[in-house]
């Protein structure tokens, strides 16, 4: 009985285990190593090294896989956001001669700093979830010293959908947010 590979949507996975293996199709894992994942048949994966570029089979017991992809997208595109928002903002302050230019500057730096950080993808996973907190921390101080609205997050500093929260916890949501800027202050 012969199996077939069937694609699957790009997945990211981290090695947990050495995988050496005298064949020619497989491919050699380190620990710690992040894969993409193309293919799957039975117990494989076939896909490649994020940053050795190799391709082969590798057991799927030796990989955890990056829940990572939809969430971290979406925090990348609100930093991307955020940034191009600053920027104009930021301009302005230097025209005006404003007090909180440099202040902005290294927000907008260190912001900078964390989109770096998480699409290089060597973080772990509990450095990718500081990255997080830190970068939505900034992201929340930012936009009050702008003066701008305040985005309701959960305890993950996932952005809370108003629809599907009730407005007692947006409420305590908000709250918690404000008085966490007003300690960063």
């Amino acid at each position: 009985m012969t199996m077939a590979w069937k694609q699957v949507k790009e997945h990211l996975g981290v090695a947990i285990h050495n995988f050496v293996h005298g064949t020619p199709y497989t491919m050699r894992l380190t620990v710690g190593e992040i894969v993409q994942i193309l293919e799957e048949c039975g117990d494989w994966y076939y896909g490649h090294s994020k940053f050795k570029g190799t391709f082969g089979i590798f057991p799927k017991s030796y990989i955890y896989i990056l829940q990572q992809s939809k969430n971290m997208d979406c925090l990348i595109h609100e930093i991307t956001n955020v940034l191009r928002e600053w920027g104009h903002h930021w301009k302005h302050l230097y025209v005006i001669h404003s007090v909180h230019f440099r202040t902005m500057q290294q927000q907008i730096l260190e912001l900078i700093g964390y989109r770096s950080k998480i699409l290089s993808g060597t973080l772990t996973v509990d450095e990718l979830k500081d990255m997080k907190r830190l970068a939505t921390a900034r992201i929340d101080t930012g936009n009050q010293l702008l003066g701008m609205d305040m985005v309701v997050r959960d305890d993950q500093g996932n952005v809370l959908n108003p629809e599907e929260t009730s407005t007692i916890q947006l409420y305590y949501h908000h709250e918690t947010a404000a008085e966490r800027i007003k300690k960063d202050n």
